[in-house]
């Protein structure tokens, strides 16, 4: 105990790293870390029985969308206009990765380092499930498009023995007439 009460905070370290992970068929893993903000705080406090206690803020960098003009492009539909240098993915071929790193720096003792994975996304929680729902009802209209002719409906066999075979044409047997079925 005599030797902890002479240990001393010198200054604390804050940083997100962007860690990209190759994945090239056959090789290994190819791994890429870039540092992309970094905040160092001196605190210069011997270190209480109780612990040390700070909030530290740190600010996720964005991509201005500015050219070298200082103009904004033309908003399109399928790109956004907020500015985001990148999220967090999972693919086959590449993994993005986002760790928050905190490291203490000690006299009188190791430095302790902490990597902590974080999850990146432009949107929150509720417009990631927003936009999870539209991709997903995408998927099933997709299901139904004929790969030949997309602007065709997916071709159906319809059996003259089927019982339902009226009901898959659109078509319902009122009395001895055939009338467009309304469902």
């Amino acid at each position: 105990m005599s030797k902890a009460r002479k240990v001393t905070i010198s200054k604390i370290t804050i940083g997100i790293d962007e860690e990209i992970i190759y994945n090239h068929e056959g090789d290994e893993p190819q791994r890429k870390v870039k540092t992309l903000v970094k905040k160092t705080e001196t605190v210069g406090v011997k270190l209480p029985q109780s612990g040390y206690l700070t909030n530290l803020g740190l600010v996720f960098p964005a991509k201005d969308l500015r050219d070298s003009e200082g103009v904004l492009p033309r908003s399109r539909t399928a790109f956004p206009m907020y500015g985001v240098s990148g999220f967090t993915t999972t693919a086959s071929l590449y993994k993005i990765e986002y760790y928050l790193t905190v490291r203490a720096h000690l006299t009188s003792a190791r430095d302790i380092t902490i990597r902590q994975p974080i999850v990146v996304c432009p949107l929150d929680h509720a417009g990631c499930k927003e936009e999870m729902e539209a991709i997903e009802q995408a998927a099933r209209d997709a299901a139904h498009v004929n790969l030949d002719n997309p602007m065709l409906p997916l071709p159906s066999i319809i059996r003259p023995s089927d019982p339902n075979a009226l009901n898959y044409l659109g078509v319902a047997l009122v009395g001895n007439q055939k009338k467009p079925l309304i469902d």
